[in-house]
């Protein structure tokens, strides 16, 4: 819901401008019923993020006339379809505070390197317990995109992408580039509270709209600092580019595990690896691919790897399978006792 949301909440703004630019009536029911779904997926960062790109086109546009209906649009519609559902909002603000006084710790110890691109949630349990806070489960993300990059990459690389991303905010530009930065303004709003720059959906519109802001010959004018400008964009689109290639390996892997086809599975998830090699997550379904496909050395090795960046019991609980195939009953019994002291229940 919250990626549909974030996705929403970037594109909506952008759809009410052409209203205003073309009156016509399409873009204005399309922008209702978009405002609709926004509402139905119950993403309060979302919702957030779309009212603050609403109000930055409304007040660049001057047509604060129509920001007090739209936003008691929103209100009423909330509170009557949405709110009664909604019983986990305290929580999730109480959860939210716990992740970044968590990161800030991370971030705090680790302000140059970072703790490593996908480590966040394997080193989260350490930042907790430092920060003394009762256990909960570790969160993938830091709920919050850029505290999440500078505390993987550290204050230079993190704060580098952080700058690429804010870029076009802070870029003088004319009437036509307002629908672009109110779009960019609802994205960057939400990810404050969430993290939209993590899946290739939302991060596809972004590049969509980042290309747009750019377009029209813009950079060729502005000399050595269009080709500035230039080179940034190309790294972003690159990076996008191998992101997606590495998340749509990751899936062909795991479409390969549920039809049993263990090896096209592993390669997949090879493949993937490359692109993503701190992530544990991957490491693990890699392992499971291989225990799969009768390799259990590759499989032992992956699930160490995996217990280097987060300890959980199912990884414990996995590999003293892969050690029983492998006859090492010493390996086995310490990793299932391992697993019976995370998971009692076992």
């Amino acid at each position: 819901p919250m990626y549909l949301g974030a996705f929403l909440a970037g594109l909506l703004p952008f759809t009410l401008s052409c209203f205003f630019r073309g009156k016509n009536s399409f873009h204005i029911v399309s922008f209702f019923l978009g405002i609709v779904a926004l509402v139905l997926t119950a993403s309060q960062s979302a919702i957030f993020g779309f009212l603050a790109g609403i109000f930055f086109l409304l007040l660049k546009y001057r047509k604060l006339k129509l920001l007090l209906p739209t936003v008691a649009f929103i209100f009423v519609f909330y509170l009557l379809f949405v709110k009664k559902f909604d019983v986990n909002f305290e929580e999730s603000m109480h959860r939210r505070l716990n992740y970044y006084k968590t990161s800030l710790k991370m971030l705090k110890e680790n302000p140059i390197k970072g703790v490593g691109v996908g480590n966040f949630r394997g080193f989260y349990q350490i930042y907790r317990l430092k920060k003394g806070l009762q256990y909960h489960i570790s969160p993938r993300w830091a709920h919050n995109d850029f505290l999440h990059f500078l505390c993987e990459l550290g204050i230079f690389r993190g704060g580098f992408l952080v700058f690429l991303i804010l870029f076009p905010l802070f870029k003088k530009g004319d009437l036509e580039e307002i629908p672009l930065k109110a779009s960019f303004f609802a994205f960057v709003f939400t990810s404050l509270f969430a993290f939209p720059f993590q899946r290739i959906s939302t991060l596809l519109l972004f590049a969509f709209f980042y290309g747009l802001f750019f377009k029209d010959g813009t950079t060729e004018k502005a000399g050595i600092y269009g080709e500035i400008l230039k080179f940034l964009n190309f790294l972003f689109l690159f990076y996008l580019i191998l992101f997606a290639y590495g998340q749509c390996e990751w899936r062909r892997g795991i479409s390969f595990f549920e039809k049993t086809n263990y090896s096209a599975s592993a390669d997949a998830f090879e493949k993937a690896e490359k692109i993503f090699p701190n992530f544990y997550e991957l490491k693990f379904d890699l392992a499971r691919a291989y225990y799969r496909n009768l390799q259990y050395k590759k499989a032992v090795e992956k699930y160490q790897q995996c217990l280097q960046i987060y300890f959980d019991w199912d990884i414990c609980y996995n590999l003293a399978l892969a050690y029983v195939r492998q006859a090492d009953l010493k390996n086995a019994d310490r990793y299932w006792i391992l697993s019976k002291w995370v998971k009692p229940e076992l």
